[in-house]
């Protein structure tokens, strides 16, 4: 029979790299290495002729076979049932260290053919001492760590007394404590099992408790009692890569490259079976945060690709930040391939908004110039934000949006800020109907949004999102959803240019923009692949599958998380689920997953507090600066802030933004706001502005904070190892139940030199507000005032009194008091003037002067 020959992910992901690193002999030990496997991919029937065994047996490791390589190195392997690991490399002391950490380790094959290796003590009660093991202090009892049937197995086999003992046991337990513990247990085979297991806890080890588990109820075996049918079905698996699902060239670019793409392209064994499944129409996959769904994406066009030769692949995504990254991926996944300018002809990828410009100059005769599609205005460098502003508080001469007034001032009395409610509200109609459809809005449902409106306002609404619609095109700029309206107009010359689409974020595309998708390709084998994961929904849209015209015929899910640590995900998890009603997410075909826990531990995040959000991304920048390792990448998240502040912050510290301009190569600290980390990953991510005056934001209904909510789940789950939850004043209530998982009472101080974090230089005067300081709103008329979020609450008979009144022009009445004021100052002082408070009164009422006077104290 055939060896079948595999080697631990650790070996190619660490140890060789390690030893490449450290140059001359150390260099040559990793080549011969390098070399061996060589051999083994060219079917050599003696890969290791000519590599001396050392000079001493190894009787820690039954099977063991040790190769003296260059310089004093080895490497070690285990044959056993026609099955050859390659398991560890390093100098002789390393190997030693290795060798003393894994006595008994012995290789055990599942049910899925997959291999992992496990120390398998015997005869605990021969030889009372513990391996040399890599100690991971974490809080709680470690046998508590298990839970279910793991917990069940264990208290099944012994009795309560002995259990109560183990049970005190944590991960600062000594040696002595241990074994005292284990005192009691007559039965051999279950004590074995319970040292082996508690070894595995204090290394924090859960994956390989279970597994130890697993092999005492004889759910998996040892490779040794396995049967040649299974051994020639092994596969590649969390722990171990087979030979067989590896080509050489794969094999020498990851132990060469530095690349943080080469690691983000690598697949899990979960991964590729849905990478290599062929389905008979559309098929949908849910996969929680860090459950390589983008890595999905890429190695399924690249597979369909090569499937479907000269037939065009599209992928896509709202978001352009991970457009580029992906872009980045099917690059870095295609070079030194043979057909890797065939590749890229084949498979494009573009965000959605690039779909739609693309499109409308293909099949428009009279728009010629791509920057007229644009989302930064060609003449006047303004982006749709600012436009935005500017069409909404009817500058420019451009009185447009007093139509939806009205509503304006029915939402500023429901607390709502009015001007980021009806800019959501706009997305959700385009992202619900075409235009010629849009009359049932009048009567529809909107799911998701909880603040009524009645038809009148309806109407009213539709006329401002035609008259923004206008403003967009005359000015030449367009957010994506803008780009389907011109769009709609050449929907029956929509050609199928694509064999197969596949979709990053589903969650985040509206039923309009699928049904533009629907028609890219046809109805055939492979067409549509739709990717998303509900939790992390940030942007307000109607979205109905169905209605889009797709029917999944497969549906499929992967809760693995293989990028957090446990504690990380921990935290992150449980501020959503506190935070949210899940009932809200299990719609539309979607469901919550719970995550699995990925197999590594970090400290718990942190909290941490400061005087403002200046000093807070002062402290942030400084933290990183002497924290980041050279390899590393580290993020900081500013959450409250638009998208266009983050841009221009980003220019004014001279840092990378998440913004599609940018790749992960172009630094190694970014700036972004929450929802443009979507699809990234980090070592270090700090979120600022975490605080209960700015986070979730007040000035929007609460009963939609969870698209918030949602941002912040997305950008915590972008931090690998260290994660930082930042604030101002008071901490955000939204984590207030979840504390227990995070080390919260700290200060910036106690962290960084708060005088070279002073340095950081970040100017607060621009024209672009970044820190959300209002103008200079005493200056402003009452209207003008009305559009402040300094207004938010004011009720209607309040309103109406400022604009009539503070009119932009002093006036005096018969009684030589003032009856009209230029601007707010003007109209406090004689609100706050005693030989004017029986005037005002009577001008404004009682309770509008209680309710005037107090919210400008307040501010």
């Amino acid at each position: 029979m055939k060896i079948k020959y595999i080697y631990k992910k650790q070996l190619l992901k660490n140890q060789i790299k390690d030893l490449y690193k450290r140059g001359g002999h150390y260099q040559k030990a990793a080549q011969k290495i390098n070399s061996i496997i060589g051999s083994i991919q060219m079917d050599n029937s003696n890969p290791f002729k000519g590599v001396p065994l050392t000079n001493h047996g190894e009787s820690r490791i039954k099977h063991c076979i040790k190769y003296d390589l260059n310089g004093f190195c080895r490497l070690i392997t285990i044959k056993d049932n026609n099955v050859c690991a390659l398991v560890y490399a390093g100098d002789h002391k390393d190997c030693d260290k290795w060798l003393e950490a894994n006595k008994n380790y012995t290789l055990t094959i599942n049910d899925d053919y997959e291999i992992t290796g496990l120390r398998v003590t015997e005869d605990v009660s021969a030889n009372k001492s513990l391996a040399i093991v890599e100690e991971v202090f974490t809080e709680g009892q470690l046998i508590y760590k298990l839970n279910g049937k793991y917990l069940d197995i264990v208290e099944d086999n012994i009795k309560a007394s002995s259990f109560r003992k183990i049970s005190t046991l944590d991960s600062f337990s000594d040696e002595e404590e241990i074994l005292e513990a284990l005192d009691g247990i007559s039965d051999s085979k279950v004590l074995d099992m319970i040292f082996d297991i508690l070894l595995y806890l204090k290394e924090d080890d859960l994956d390989s408790a279970k597994d130890r588990i697993l092999l005492y109820v004889e759910a998996i075996k040892k490779i040794s009692d396995a049967k040649p049918s299974d051994v020639e079905k092994v596969i590649s698996g969390e722990e171990f890569v087979s030979m067989d699902d590896f080509i050489d060239r794969d094999f020498k670019k990851l132990i060469e490259s530095n690349n943080w793409l080469d690691w983000m392209l690598f697949m899990h064994p979960q991964q590729k079976k849905v990478v290599d499944e062929d389905f008979s129409g559309p098929a949908r996959l849910l996969g929680v945060s860090g459950s390589g769904k983008t890595c999905v994406v890429v190695n399924r066009a690249i597979r369909l690709a090569r499937k479907y030769k000269n037939e065009k692949i599209l992928i896509t995504t709202i978001n352009r930040s991970l457009a580029d990254l992906i872009k980045d991926l099917i690059n870095k996944a295609s070079e030194s391939e043979n057909d890797s300018k065939e590749l890229a002809m084949q498979i494009d990828v573009k965000s959605f908004w690039e779909i739609c410009r693309d499109l409308i100059l293909e099949n428009s005769n009279h728009i010629t110039h791509d920057k007229l599609l644009s989302d930064i205005t060609f003449k006047t460098s303004e982006d749709v934000e600012q436009i935005w502003q500017e069409f909404y508080q009817c500058h420019e001469n451009n009185d447009d949006a007093k139509v939806i007034l009205d509503v304006h001032d029915s939402l500023l009395s429901r607390n709502i800020f009015p001007s980021q409610y009806l800019k959501q509200e706009f997305d959700y109609i385009r992202s619900s109907f075409k235009k010629e459809e849009r009359s049932s809005y009048l009567n529809m449902e909107r799911e998701g949004r909880s603040e009524a409106f009645p038809e009148n306002f309806r109407k009213l609404i539709l006329q401002g999102l035609e008259k923004w619609e206008d403003k967009m095109k005359f000015v030449g700029v367009s957010d994506y959803l803008g780009l389907l309206e011109p769009l709609y107009r050449y929907y029956e010359k929509i050609k199928p240019n694509y064999r197969c689409i596949l979709v990053d974020e589903l969650q985040d595309f509206g039923t309009t923009e699928l049904e533009v998708l629907r028609k890219l390709a046809p109805l055939n084998e492979n067409d549509l692949f739709l990717c998303g994961d509900i939790a992390q929904q940030v942007l307000t849209k109607q979205h109905k599958i169905t209605k889009a015209g797709i029917k999944p015929v497969k549906y499929l899910t992967i809760t693995k998380n293989y990028r957090n640590s446990k504690q990380i995900l921990e935290s992150a998890s449980d501020v959503f689920i506190q935070n949210v009603d899940v009932k809200q997410y299990n719609q539309n075909g979607f469901q919550l997953l719970n995550p699995e826990f990925a197999n590594f531990s970090t400290p718990k995040p942190f909290v941490r507090k400061s005087t403002d959000l200046k000093t807070e991304i002062q402290n942030s920048f400084t933290y990183l600066n002497d924290n980041l390792e050279e390899t590393q990448k580290a993020c900081i998240v500013i959450a409250g802030l638009t998208y266009f502040q983050i841009k221009y912050l980003g220019k004014q510290m001279n840092l990378p933004v998440l913004d599609g301009d940018h790749d992960l190569t172009s630094g190694n600290i970014f700036l972004s706001d929450l929802e443009q980390t979507k699809g990234f990953e980090f070592d270090i991510v700090i979120i600022t502005n975490c605080s209960k005056k700015e986070f979730p934001n007040p000035k929007l209904p609460q009963s939609e904070k969870f698209r918030e909510i949602s941002k912040l789940y997305v950008s915590m789950t972008r931090a690998k190892k260290e994660l930082i939850i930042s604030y101002n004043k008071e901490l955000s209530e939204v984590f207030e139940k979840s504390l227990f998982f995070f080390n919260s009472d700290t200060n910036w101080e106690d962290y960084i030199d708060t005088v070279q974090a002073a340095k950081v230089d970040i100017s607060t005067s621009s024209t672009v507000t970044v820190f959300n300081k209002i103008e200079n709103y005493k200056m402003l008329n009452g209207r003008q005032f009305l559009y402040q979020p300094v207004a938010v609450g004011l009720s209607i008979p309040a309103q109406q009194k400022l604009v009539n009144l503070v009119n932009g022009k002093s006036s005096t009445g018969t009684n030589g008091l003032p009856d009209g004021w230029r601007n707010i100052d003007n109209f406090e002082k004689s609100l706050n003037t005693k030989i004017s408070f029986q005037h005002m009164n009577w001008l404004l009422g009682p309770k509008v002067t209680e309710e005037l006077k107090n919210l400008l104290k307040q501010n």
